[in-house]
């Protein structure tokens, strides 16, 4: 339902969880129990739960536009790991010599673990596409 949506947001930092197959009981004692806001695309669900915010769009970026103006959210400094939500670690560029392509240990000095799943992160081209879309979305706060 909004697995795309959170994954940006954990791009921009947010801890996120995403549970597609989870039944409505499960996400809302989970979102109690972790203080958290229910995002979701089931109209009764947001009914149901007060901490849920119904998103009304359909399409990412006005998705994102959508959660960022509601909840005045910037982009943090750090990212999460986008498959598992886990915290990201720098790592010493020694330490993944044989974890990563020849190409990218030779042309990349920085990078980072996911501290959950072991996915190793480093700046390569899609990093800039990555920074022009949430600077778009940021942009662009005209979502309604």
């Amino acid at each position: 339902m909004l697995g795309t949506l959170a994954k940006w947001l954990r791009i921009l930092g947010y801890d996120t969880l995403f549970f597609p197959y989870a039944r409505d009981d499960f996400l809302i004692k989970l979102a109690e129990k972790g203080e958290r806001i229910l995002l979701t695309k089931d109209r009764e669900l947001a009914e149901s739960f007060e901490k849920s915010y119904f998103v009304k769009s359909e399409k990412l970026e006005r998705q994102l536009c959508e959660v960022i103006k509601s909840f005045s959210l910037k982009k943090r400094e750090k990212s999460r790991c986008s498959v598992c939500n886990g915290e990201l670690e720098k790592l010493n560029k020694d330490e993944i010599r044989n974890l990563v392509p020849y190409y990218v240990f030779q042309t990349q000095e920085t990078f980072f673990r996911c501290k959950n799943c072991g996915k190793i992160y480093w700046k390569g081209t899609h990093v800039e596409k990555i920074e022009r879309f949430i600077e778009k979305v940021y942009q662009d706060m005209d979502c309604e």
